[in-house]
């Protein structure tokens, strides 16, 4: 199973490159926890929030940066999740327009009047208010234009477990005009002022982080990255004609789906789902 421990990383899609072993209910798990310290329950937390979708964000880093949690995931202390409470409020479009609420300057300045420097408590995240129409813009469609875009970088890394092709374009420039058109309807939506300058306290700001605490952006795409693509398709584990057009990997528009048992630029046979 997809194991979200948290992180640095981009707003919107964030890889998930650990697996558990979750094998007869996480027995081996338990156990292990048992003889570590006691009951199972003092280390596995939430469990019946498991393998739900939802959003996610780590406790400790420079910026407050949600991403999507796919369906079949399970999460770490340091991975802190959000849910919704009922059925009626769990649907995708719901879950994407709080995905962008809570990715918005006005939110991580808000979460910061409360949080203490670089650390995003999930009680600073419960007390932030949400407006009677939070859901009745196109903050969801925004997202999940964040989401594609964040995706993308990831898409074109070989390391990836959604990696399709290295020749995959990762547009910075459109992220961040995006996040600039998300921020401008959350200002309007809570009714604050135009000209207010949201950020964090200068203090914060200028807090130094440990090196695994920074906030990365994005995998770099180097020209070694091409010939070992290139290597990947003579071999016969890469589909040249998805790397290619990459269209025909992505065919689901489902951003909360489980993750792929196999990157979806694989080379399958044409009989099965499984490896040539």
């Amino acid at each position: 199973m997809g194991f979200a421990k948290g992180g640095s990383g981009p707003k919107y899609y964030q890889e998930i490159s650990l697996s558990l072993d979750w094998d007869n209910n996480g027995a081996a798990l338990k156990q292990r926890a048992k003889e570590y310290g006691g009951a199972a329950s003092r280390f596995i937390a939430s469990e019946d929030k498991y393998f739900l979708s939802g959003l996610t964000y780590p406790r400790v880093g420079k910026t407050l940066s949600l991403r999507i949690l796919p369906k079949g995931c399970i999460f770490a202390e340091k991975g802190i999740s959000i849910f919704p409470l009922n059925d009626r409020e769990a649907n995708s479009s719901n879950l994407l327009a709080l995905l962008a609420i809570l990715n918005s300057k006005p939110v991580e300045y808000m979460v910061s009047i409360t949080s203490p420097g670089r650390f995003w408590e999930s009680g600073s995240i419960n007390r932030i208010p949400l407006p009677h129409n939070w859901n009745s813009h196109n903050l969801h469609e925004l997202a999940y234009k964040g989401y594609v875009l964040s995706r993308a970088a990831f898409e074109a890394d070989e390391t990836s477990r959604v990696f399709i092709s290295p020749l995959i374009e990762i547009k910075q420039g459109e992220i961040e005009e995006l996040q600039l058109e998300i921020d401008n309807i959350v200002t309007k939506i809570y009714q604050l002022h135009d000209d207010i300058q949201l950020g964090k306290s200068s203090d914060s700001q200028e807090m130094e982080l440990e090196d695994n605490e920074v906030d990365a952006i994005y995998p770099e795409i180097k020209h070694i990255d091409y010939l070992q693509y290139a290597l990947g398709v003579v071999a016969g584990r890469w589909d040249i004609r998805i790397g290619k057009n990459p269209v025909i990997a992505r065919n689901s528009t489902d951003p909360f789906e489980k993750l792929p048992p196999l990157s979806p630029g694989s080379l399958l046979s044409d009989t099965s789902n499984y490896p040539i």
